[in-house]
Formats: structure tokens, C-alpha cells, sequence
């Protein structure tokens, strides 16, 4: 707060007591940038307004990825336990990425939804963090959940053309080598849209 006077004590607690504090700790940078203009009450009431509207947004945001994330997660559980899945997974994607890409992603799934978990993390950390402080915290969480979301296209790549590393590669197409997956690229190429293995 740097030891400023509140022009309105009770505006300026409504919105610093809020829970989404980090609103408050932006909206008190903004004004102390501004000097004197924001001490008119028109100013105040639109950076009041901002610090209220924001909450609604990142929670908006964040429900959005989590969604997405859970989603995600429970398809790769699916597709992880029982082969049955697989041809659905190929099928649905294969519109949009073509079947070999499909074939690839499918098989490496828990690594497409780590990604997705990782977007979420990210996105909880920038929006909880504390603007005021430019090392440490969750600052650097964030960073470490992008290296680990960037990490994982190079995985799918390596998952889709040499089903490398084992580990993450769905149980039951683990055992496929080079010459398998070129024969099953040269397949899945020769058949229509939507139709696989």
C-alpha cells in the first residue's frame, strides 16, 4: 500500500478484503502510478469497478480449463485401461489431424492431458500470485508448469513416430517397433477418414 492515504478508507477495505486480494494489490499499483487522478471519485469508481469485475473472469476462465483438463483426464484414463476405446479416439480426431497424427496423439494421450493439467496450474498460479512481487512464489511454479506443457510436444512427436518413451505409450500398442509403425502409418494412410485400426 506504500503508506498512502485512502481518499475513501471504507471503498478502498471493500475492495482490498475481498478474497480475490490480488485485485486490490493491481488496483492500489494502478492508482499510486497515477498520482493525484485517482483520487477523483470518477476514476475511483471505474478502477472499483475493474477490481470487482476481474474475480468474475478468472473464475470464469479457470472453470473453462478445468473442464477441459478433467475431461482429458478421464479420456486418457479410458483409453489407457481398455483398447476398446482407441478406435474412438482415432475416429474423432482423425478429421481435424488426419489418421496418422490421430493414430500418434491417441496412443500418447496421458501426455496431451498433462498438458492440459499443466494449462490449468498455470493459469491458477499467474491469476493467485501476488503482482507485487517479481521473484520467487508462484511466479516461478508457472514457469516450471510451461517447460513442463512446452516438454510435451516433443513427446507426442517422439510418441508418434517411435513410440518412444515406452512408458507413456497406451499398455497394449507398447510393443510396436519401427518397422510396426511404418507399416501401420502406410495403413491407416490407405484408409478412409475415420476408419483405423
Amino acid at each position: 500500500m506504500g503508506g498512502q492515504a485512502a481518499p475513501d478508507s471504507g471503498k478502498i477495505r471493500s475492495i482490498t478484503s475481498a478474497p480475490w486480494r490480488m485485485t486490490g494489490r493491481i488496483w492500489w499499483r494502478q492508482g499510486s502510478a497515477w498520482g493525484e487522478d485517482w483520487r477523483g471519485g470518477e476514476t475511483f469508481q471505474a478502477e472499483a469497478s475493474y477490481a470487482a469485475a476481474s474475480p468474475v473472469g478468472f473464475c470464469f476462465v479457470m472453470a473453462m480449463f478445468g473442464l477441459l483438463a478433467g475431461r482429458m483426464c478421464w479420456l486418457a484414463v479410458r483409453q489407457w485401461r481398455d483398447p476398446g476405446q482407441f478406435g474412438r479416439g482415432t475416429a474423432f480426431m482423425s478429421s481435424g489431424l488426419g489418421p496418422t497424427a490421430a493414430d500418434g496423439l491417441v496412443r500418447g494421450f496421458v501426455v496431451y492431458a498433462a498438458q492440459f493439467v499443466c494449462l490449468l496450474l498455470m493459469c491458477a498460479c499467474v491469476g493467485l500470485g501476488d503482482p507485487s512481487r517479481q521473484d520467487g512464489g508462484f511466479r516461478w511454479v508457472a514457469v516450471a508448469l510451461l517447460v513442463c506443457f512446452t516438454a510435451g510436444f516433443p513427446l507426442l512427436v517422439a510418441i508418434t513416430w517411435f513410440n518412444q518413451p515406452r512408458f507413456l505409450v497406451v499398455p497394449y500398442l507398447r510393443h510396436l517397433d519401427r518397422a510396426a509403425l511404418r507399416e501401420r502409418r502406410q495403413t491407416l494412410r490407405g484408409r478412409r477418414p475415420g476408419v483405423h485400426l
